[in-house]
């Protein structure tokens, strides 16, 4: 259905997007009663990836990969177009297997979630790939016709078309245990199914990645899908009419997935097919990364005034911070390297602006709450904050103990950071711990005089946070 270049930046575990376009241009358009791909789709094909290489021709590309899917797959003259593409562009397509396709997705979703465990079912114009995951391991592979171009072309009844998916989806599925732990829906038209969702929620984050709902949640969504018309689709969501027509028919296919998978949660990832190729190019030592520290680490590296405070930030920190488990460690780790990054905005800014941009950066190994806890967290070091039922978004997602936890960890940055000037030398002069149910700044006598008023109040305010009492010493 959709031609697209997407450059990412680098070869790190956690890719930045450099350039990012789509063409929908219906390739696989009326593909399954001619058996050949559209005659306009391949026009306006070639004419998009013309475009696409004329870009890159100043990019300074390390290397580019053409890959095709299922229309150039099962058209009978997709061999044809192939070689179209590379007298026209000189790029040479290579064709993916139908396993091929669900293997790339599938990993295209570890990019995201390292030991992901459950379905991963993308859904294109021509064809539904699923693919298995065991905690990170890709296992079961297998292809179908449902996609949505081909579902919206189908010849028959509703009932005809409900008999169909149902025995495709069986037929599918059928080399799985079941049921499945986790639902992970990949693809164009089931990004606008979570756009809608969230709209029909009020949810009040707008990152599509590791948006999370449940089985009851879902299919109320589809019950509104079948019972409004596109106009009112249109409403709902900011998407193209030409990924709106085919929500209906990804609703439908949804249907039999939840009936016969029995999944107990879906999530719905940004990372798919092209993430994954990616992903399964990358050597072991990069895949083994955290996403999410290494998004942090170069987020620091190219943003913060002095990079690699931010290590030795948490360093200063987390004696503090009693009991914490590997999952909260790294939250914690990620605040750190991040507490600096938004330096350049003005002062009066700088807090909303580091809400603003952990809420909608592109960062993985991370879901909605652990966004929530690191934009609070950062929100907390630039100013003064203080539990409260104002902070209507953080607490819907978060929860009372969380948000707190967040504001004290920005509290405890907001002091290192303050106390120090963001230098190393000057946070190895000074030693923060409990003892006693208390909290301690010793500083060394070549730290004495960093102390000042605004130290002394930064520390009272971590000490009430953590409820307890504070002492200042010099030794």
């Amino acid at each position: 259905n959709s031609v697209r270049l997407v450059v990412f930046e680098g070869f790190s575990r956690s890719p930045s997007y450099f350039f990012n376009e789509k063409v929908l241009c219906g390739l696989g358009k009326g593909i399954q009663h001619k058996n050949k791909l559209n005659e306009l789709g391949k026009i306006e094909a070639v004419r998009a990836i013309k475009r696409f290489i004329a870009l890159t021709k100043k990019m300074h590309l390390t290397a580019l990969v053409g890959v095709a899917t299922a229309a150039v797959r099962n058209a009978l003259d997709g061999d044809d177009f192939v070689r179209l593409i590379k007298r026209e562009t000189n790029l040479v397509l290579y064709v993916a297997s139908g396993k091929e396709e669900a293997e790339f997705s599938a990993n295209g979703v570890l990019l995201g979630w390292p030991e992901a465990s459950g379905l991963v079912c993308d859904m294109g114009g021509g064809s539904l790939e699923i693919a298995d995951l065991s905690e990170g391991i890709v296992g079961y592979c297998e292809t179908s016709p449902l996609g949505g171009l081909t579902l919206v072309e189908y010849q028959g009844s509703y009932d005809e078309l409900d008999d169909f998916i149902k025995k495709s989806v069986e037929q599918l599925c059928s080399g799985l245990q079941l049921p499945v732990p986790n639902l992970y829906l990949v693809g164009g038209s089931f990004r606008v199914f979570a756009k809608l969702d969230m709209a029909l929620s009020n949810y009040p984050l707008k990152v599509l990645h590791e948006y999370k709902i449940e089985i009851e949640q879902a299919e109320r969504t589809i019950k509104w899908i079948f019972e409004n018309d596109i106009s009112k689709l249109g409403q709902k969501v900011d998407s193209s009419i030409e990924r709106l027509l085919l929500l209906p028919m990804a609703a439908r296919v949804l249907i039999h997935l939840i009936n016969i998978l029995q999944p107990r949660k879906i999530f719905f990832s940004s990372y798919g097919l092209r993430e994954g190729i990616l992903f399964y190019q990358m050597p072991d030592r990069i895949k083994n990364l955290d996403p999410l520290i290494e998004a942090c680490r170069y987020q620091e590296k190219s943003s913060a005034r002095f990079p690699g405070f931010g290590q030795k930030l948490f360093d200063w920190l987390v004696p503090i911070f009693k009991d914490l488990t590997t999952y909260e460690l790294r939250l914690y780790h990620a605040a750190c390297l991040l507490h600096d990054t938004t330096w350049k905005a003005h002062p009066d800014y700088r807090a909303e602006m580091s809400f603003e941009t952990v809420t909608r950066t592109n960062l993985g190994g991370i879901n909605h709450e652990e966004r929530i806890f690191l934009a609070l967290a950062l929100m907390s070091r630039y100013k003064s904050m203080h539990y409260s039922k104002n902070l209507k978004l953080p607490l819907r997602i978060l929860g009372k103990s969380r948000a707190k936890e967040a504001i004290v960890l920005g509290r405890a940055m907001r002091l290192g950071a303050m106390l120090s000037g963001t230098s190393i030398s000057n946070l190895k002069k000074c030693k923060l711990f409990i003892k006693d149910k208390a909290l301690y700044l010793n500083l060394s006598k070549s730290g004495k005089d960093l102390v000042a008023e605004t130290v002394e109040r930064r520390l009272k305010a971590l000490a009430d946070g953590l409820n307890i009492s504070y002492y200042l010493l010099i030794s």
